[in-house]
Formats: C-alpha cells, sequence, structure tokens
C-alpha cells in the first residue's frame, strides 16, 4: 500500500465509521430507548459538559506544558536534553515504561472521547424525535477526526520491491539460516530497500530491507552475520517496539488522512505532545543500547569477526555518503533519458572513492568519537565490545552463483531506481545539470569578456561549481571575500568544501559564515559537530558542546528580532547610500523585474537595527510572476553582508511607511 492509498483509506474508514456511529447513535435512541426526556437531557448535557471540560482542561494544560519549553533558553533547553538522557541510560526498561505509558493514557482518552460522542447522539436522539440535523453534524466532524487519529495504516512492502526466493535463494538462504540461529521461526520477507540494511515487523511477519551496493559489498558469511544482527532486533523485541512507538507516532504526531486533525488536537493536545516527547526521545536515546545488545547476540554466535569485517565495509560505505561526488550530483544527469544504471554507478563510484579515500576513511574510523546521541555505536566501539583488534574490508566473495545473485539484485534495484526518478527526471536534470550547467557558462563567458557578474550571480556560480569543480568553486568564494569578507555564501562554501575532505579549516569557515548570516547558524553548527566527531578531536568537541547552545541562541535571537510586524514602528535607514545604490543597480540589471518601486525602512532598536525592503508591484500581476520576481530579488539580499528583511507592500507596510515619511529609493521609470 503506498503513503496516497493508507492516507486515502485512513480518510474514507474514520468518515465511515463515524457516519455509522451517529446514525446508530441517534437510531439507537430514537428505537431503544424509553420516553424520558429529562433524564436523557440530564446525560446529554453531562456528555457534552465532560467533552467540553476536557477540551478546556487540555488546552489549559498543553498551552503550560508547551509554554514552559517556550520559555526556555537553547541552554535551558540542551540542559534539560542532557538530564532526560542520563536518566534514560540510568533505566532503559523504566523510561520504555514511561513511554508506553504515555501511549496507553492517549488511548484510552481517544477511546473515551469517541464513547462519550456516540453516548451524546444515543441521549439526544432519545430527547429529540423529529430535529437532530445539527447536533448530529458537530459529532460527525469531532468523530471523523478522533477515527481518523485512531486508525493508522502502515503500507506493506511493495510488491513490486520484494525479492523472490526463487530468484535469490542464496541470500534467502542465508537470512533463514541466521533466522534459525537466533530462534525466531516466523514469516520472513526481503525487499529492496533504499537506505541501509535493516528489519521491521509488521501483522505478517518481519520484512528484511537490503541495500544492493552494500550487499555487493558483503560476502556471502559476512551476509549472514549482518542478518543475525537483524534478527537479535527481532529476538529481543525491538523490532515489536518499534513498530508499536511507529504506530503510536503517527496516530498522534501525524496528521495525513486525519480530517478535520484540529478538532481532535483540540480534545487531545497534551496526550499528543506528551506522546511525541516520551516516543521520540526514547527511541532516540536507547537506539545505541538495543544496537549494542544484537551485536553481543551476534558475538554468541561465534561470528564477532566476520561481523566486524562487514561493519568496516558498510561504515567506509556511510563515510563515502557523507562526501557528494560529481559523478552521481551532475555527470549522470547529462543525458535527456533517465539513465538506467545509477545504483551500479553508486557501488562503481565508491569502489574508485575508496582506491582515493581509503587510507583517510580508515584513519577516521580508528579515531571517530561516539555522538551524545546516535542511533548505533561507532565502529571502534564495536571492535571493542567484539573484542576484535583489527579488520579485514577487502575481503571478496568467490562462489559464482552468489557472485550471480549480487549483480541480479544490482541490477532489479537499476531498474527500480529508473522507474522511480522517470516521471520526475525532467526537473531533477533541469536542477541538477542544465541549469548549472548554464551558470557556469555564463561565469565563464563574463571572464572571457572581462565583465564581473553580481553578487548574486557570483553566488549562483561558486555553488553551482560546487562539486563539479572545486578549484573553480574556491576560487569564486576568493573573489566574493575580495568584495565583501563578510560573504556568508563564500565563507559556507569553502567551510563545505574543506568539511568534504576532512580538512579541518572548514571549522573556521563554518563559524565565520554563520557569524554572517544566523540563519546558517544550524547547518554550520551541524556540521562543526560533526567534524570535531569524525576527526576525534576531543577538545573541538567540548568547546563545540560547551558553545553550541549559545550560538544557537544568538542565531535564534537575531532571526526572531528580524521580524516585522505591523506595531513595530519604521524609520528611515541608515544604510549608507552606496548600498541602496548597488540594490538599485542590480534591481535594474535582472530581466523581468516588473515593481513599481522599492523601500528601505529600519526597524527595532537603534544600536541593532533590522532593514526592511518593501516591494510595491503593480495591482493586477500574475502570482508567478510576482513570486519571481521576489526570489530573485531575495537571492541578491542573501548574497549581501547586510542583513535584510524583505516583503511586498500591502496595506500595514503602506501605513507604516506612510506614518514614518519614507520615500523610495528605486522606482520604475
Amino acid at each position: 500500500m503506498t503513503e496516497k492509498a493508507a492516507k486515502t483509506l485512513r480518510s474514507g474508514l474514520s468518515a465511515g465509521c463515524a457516519l455509522v456511529t451517529v446514525e446508530g447513535g441517534v437510531l439507537c435512541g430514537l428505537l431503544l430507548l424509553p420516553e424520558a426526556p429529562y433524564v436523557w437531557g440530564s446525560l446529554f448535557a453531562v456528555c457534552v459538559a465532560g467533552l467540553f471540560v476536557q477540551m478546556v482542561v487540555n488546552l489549559l494544560v498543553s498551552a503550560k506544558y508547551i509554554g514552559k519549553f517556550k520559555e526556555m533558553t537553547m541552554r535551558q533547553i540542551y540542559d534539560y536534553g542532557v538530564e532526560l538522557q542520563r536518566e534514560t541510560d540510568k533505566d532503559y526498561a523504566a523510561a520504555e515504561k514511561a513511554a508506553r505509558r504515555s501511549v496507553r493514557r492517549a488511548d484510552a482518552l481517544l477511546a473515551l472521547d469517541i464513547v462519550m460522542c456516540f453516548l451524546a447522539v444515543l441521549f439526544y436522539g432519545g430527547i429529540h424525535r423529529d430535529t437532530l440535523v445539527f447536533p448530529a453534524i458537530i459529532a460527525l466532524l469531532v468523530l471523523c477526526s478522533l477515527y481518523g487519529r485512531a486508525m493508522v495504516f502502515f503500507g506493506a512492502p511493495e510488491k513490486k520491491s520484494l525479492l523472490s526466493e526463487r530468484e535469490y535463494p542464496l541470500v534467502y538462504a542465508e537470512v533463514r539460516r541466521a533466522a534459525a540461529a537466533v530462534g525466531y521461526a516466523g514469516k520472513i520477507g526481503v525487499e529492496l530497500g533504499s537506505e541501509g540494511i535493516g528489519v521491521r515487523e509488521t501483522s505478517r511477519g518481519v520484512v528484511i530491507s537490503i541495500n544492493a551496493v552494500e550487499v555487493s559489498l558483503l560476502t556471502r558469511e559476512e551476509l549472514y552475520t549482518v542478518m543475525l544482527h537483524e534478527f537479535a532486533h527481532v529476538v529481543n523485541v525491538d523490532t515489536e517496539r518499534g513498530r508499536a512507538f511507529a504506530l503510536a507516532s503517527g496516530r498522534y504526531a501525524g496528521d495525513e488522512g486525519v480530517i478535520f486533525p484540529w478538532i481532535s488536537e483540540w480534545l487531545l493536545r497534551y496526550c499528543i505532545v506528551r506522546v511525541a516527547m516520551h516516543v521520540t526521545l526514547y527511541r532516540a536515546f536507547a537506539s545505541r543500547y538495543h544496537e549494542a545488545l544484537a551485536d553481543r547476540k551476534v558475538k554468541e554466535t561465534g561470528n564477532a569477526q566476520t561481523y566486524i569485517n562487514a561493519t568496516a565495509k558498510t561504515a567506509m560505505y556511510a563515510l563515502y555518503e557523507l562526501r557528494p561526488f560529481r559523478a552521481l550530483r551532475y555527470d549522470c544527469y547529462a543525458g535527456e533519458e533517465a539513465p538506467h544504471n545509477l545504483i551500479t554507478l553508486d557501488l562503481e563510484t565508491f569502489r574508485a572513492a575508496k582506491e582515493k579515500y581509503g587510507d583517510r576513511w580508515k584513519k577516521t574510523l580508528a579515531v571517530e568519537l561516539p555522538a551524545r546521541v546516535a542511533s548505533h555505536p561507532t565502529l571502534r566501539q564495536r571492535m571493542q565490545a567484539m573484542n576484535a583488534d583489527e579488520y579485514d574490508d577487502e575481503t571478496v566473495e568467490a562462489d559464482e552463483a552468489y557472485l550471480v545473485e549480487q549483480k541480479s539484485l544490482l541490477a532489479f534495484a537499476d531498474r527500480r531506481n529508473f522507474e522511480a526518478i522517470l516521471p520526475l527526471y525532467k526537473e531533477l536534470r533541469q536542477d541538477a545539470y542544465l541549469s548549472r550547467k548554464e551558470q557556469m557558462e555564463k561565469y565563464e563567458k563574463s571572464i572571457e569578456e572581462g565583465e564581473e557578474l553580481p553578487l548574486d550571480e557570483l553566488v549562483c556560480s561558486m555553488q553551482a561549481y560546487y562539486v563539479i569543480d572545486n578549484e573553480k568553486a574556491l576560487a569564486v568564494a576568493d573573489r566574493l571575500l575580495e568584495l565583501d569578507p563578510d560573504s556568508a555564501y563564500a565563507h559556507f562554501y569553502r567551510g563545505r568544501i574543506f568539511f568534504d575532505e576532512l580538512d579541518g579549516r572548514c571549522v573556521a569557515e563554518f563559524r565565520a559564515a554563520m557569524r554572517a548570516n544566523p540563519s546558517m547558524c544550524d547547518s554550520c553548527l551541524e556540521r562543526i559537530g560533526m567534524f570535531a566527531l569524525l576527526s576525534g578531536d576531543e577538545k573541538l568537541l567540548e568547546e563545540y558542546r560547551a558553545q553550541a547552545p549559545e550560538n544557537a541562541q544568538t542565531a535564534y535571537d537575531a532571526e526572531k528580532n528580524s521580524v516585522w510586524k505591523k506595531d513595530k514602528p519604521l524609520r528611515p535607514t541608515a544604510l549608507p547610500a552606496e548600498v541602496l545604490a548597488g540594490i538599485a543597480g542590480r534591481l535594474g540589471q535582472m530581466d523581468d523585474w516588473m515593481a513599481d518601486c522599492v523601500y528601505a525602512a529600519d526597524f527595532g532598536e537603534e544600536s541593532e537595527p533590522c532593514t526592511i525592503i518593501v516591494v510595491r508591484f503593480p495591482r493586477r500581476m500574475l502570482l508567478s510572476l510576482l513570486a519571481r520576481n521576489m526570489n530573485d530579488l531575495s537571492g541578491y539580499l542573501d548574497s549581501r553582508s547586510e542583513q535584510f528583511t524583505l516583503h511586498t507592500c500591502g496595506r500595514a507596510e503602506e501605513k507604516a511607511l506612510r506614518a514614518a515619511g519614507i520615500r523610495p529609493f528605486w522606482e520604475k521609470k
């Protein structure tokens, strides 16, 4: 079942159940309840009052609960998370019970609300024998939303992605051998997945998801040890827990397919927030622990070294996936026809990259530090747990029959990938290849003619060259920094290029980027933290953890203060005349620029002013053209080191501009 089909089924069934409940309640009230209008009226009032009181209490309690976190600083939130993780680490069983208890309470309240709605229409049917329309409609809307929460459908594996045991007998043989070794005797299915090798539990049994590239890297015996690990999750009830928590998340955190989700949220918001927090945090904090337990079962079978060899291969592939490669980001989209071999190309690109970067990756795996919150142990942690001093990542399969299955699986993955990208290929090619090629040609032409592109075009050129030709991307970045030492995009892309090479210079570049543009803070902090982990730099990691919350708070405050609202008075901008002239000059160069005039004004504290750029467009203008104009201007303003917020000229903006006596700095001639 596809996600779209599951959403449709959820909506349809919830509407049908709501209709049956309302009609059934009304008919039961009409036909079965004796004439006692005062009794039924009182009971009806109790049900309605009960739902109303629950809604009010729920909204008040949830507002207070959510407000507690909104009032926290980033440092307080970080410390709160650290404390929760510490409590989880002390007793994983207790943390799991707390999460399950939150789910049970939410389920009980959801069931109670459905029963209360049914009783309300039942008693109302006993009171009113004629007019039932309005209460029935209200009950129908509420029940549609409540039943929508109650019904969650996970699509079964697509038949197109399922592997046939007849076609892949050796793969299935290793899967079944591993299942038997750990004591699992239930139904098993194997599907082709796009992520790493994994396992999940469904109503029809266990499904093993395999990645064609990773299976191609592993020998048959290595695949067996990985399957031992996956089925250890099954017998350790990790998959059952994962399914239960996934259902809970879909029920309370996911609104897809829920009719009028805000209605049930009014009744259940506190439960929704609590379930989301308990389940999400438990899964995040306990994942590495459950991975270690599954590893322990592999060790008990006597396959520790082979499993470490397999894990080393997949760990190297994970490092490879952190770095973008030209073959997969650009060259493969050169043809007008969608490529038929992207998965095979991925494997070939990895093998070529391993020849070049293999030694570097081995050093990284040897020093990598564990993240505070991580889904899996590092390779070094796994080796220590398995008492393994080394690994062999060069093992190759000798069984010709198994090699044939590996090639067949790659071909199957190529076909499935081709089918997936074919409907989107035109857009994919435009974004990945044609637009970048056009921008690079524009830059090359400007160099040949001795002309310099505007700032935003230079930024686009640097972005286009990234991965395709990093030397030229760095040259463009250097030019941007000559024009503006605080160019956030130049620092950011220099940082990305250095990060891809695991070059420590990336840290200073990311720091400079987020100082220049606070909106880049999250991306920069994430990469600084990741570099500290991959490089094994404990001092940098300690510094990152000490400063990250405050850096994030600074960026959050800056972004919050840069939002203009109609109650904030405007004043003439303090920007230098040359800055406004530069913006005006760029507007004159933009294709299809259709605005009537553009204003600049300041707001906020004079010590730290924010600048708003307001654009007045003609009254009758295609929305698509207006959006394109605003995107073009936004791209240019983002390329400057000054901080702007961009608005179209509505009533509130016009009133504030008039009150401040601000005239446009650019007008259509």
